[in-house]
């Protein structure tokens, strides 16, 4: 993030992706966000392989789509 503006409104966005039941799902391949991702950065909105691919390259995986609530029932503990 640039600056403050930049972080609030990612915050503001991850907490609409919770309304939506999308927290936690990569907006380009439909892939899960790893955990320790969002606890490093609550507001990505990318699988780190797809944050970090070209966006001509194909996303490592497709049509994988889980919302947060069925992401902590796979959580231990």
């Amino acid at each position: 993030m640039r600056n403050k503006q930049d972080m609030l409104n990612g915050i503001i966005d991850a907490f609409r992706r919770l309304d939506l039941r999308t927290y936690g799902v990569c907006e380009n391949c439909d892939g899960l966000i790893a955990k320790a991702r969002l606890n490093a950065q609550p507001f990505a909105t990318r699988y780190i392989k797809c944050q970090a691919a070209p966006e001509a390259n194909r996303p490592h995986s497709q049509g994988f789509r889980k919302s947060m609530v069925q992401i902590v029932e796979l959580e231990p503990g």
